[in-house]
């Protein structure tokens, strides 16, 4: 619960404001598949996306998912997400997940 929670805010961060409550049509994505290995039940492996556009993901290949499906996601972070990864490794999970933090820590509790 916590991190779908956290997952939450970071959504509502990524609106710019727009929402603050979060969707009820949104679903915690694993960006690689979860039979894929331990980093990716790693939270900078996580992303909300639309309950539909998740359950047609399934499994499928990063490459598979940013064209088929997060290409069609109506949310604001999706879109960056995709804009600034064209390819998906173990390594940007952990890289996304520092970054994550750091977001969370300082922009949305506003910690020093």
């Amino acid at each position: 619960m916590k991190v779908k929670y956290i997952i939450n805010k970071m959504y509502c961060y990524f609106t710019n404001g727009k929402e603050e409550i979060f969707p009820d049509n949104g679903s915690i994505e694993h960006i690689l598949p979860e039979s894929s290995g331990e980093r990716a039940l790693n939270i900078g492996n996580l992303i909300l996306l639309e309950i539909k556009l998740n359950n047609n993901a399934g499994q499928a290949t990063y490459a598979d998912k940013r064209q088929k499906y997060y290409l069609e996601s109506n949310y604001d972070w999706v879109k960056n997400f995709i804009d600034e990864h064209t390819s998906w490794t173990e390594e940007d999970v952990l890289v996304r997940a520092e970054n994550m933090a750091d977001i969370y820590y300082h922009k949305i509790l506003e910690r020093n």
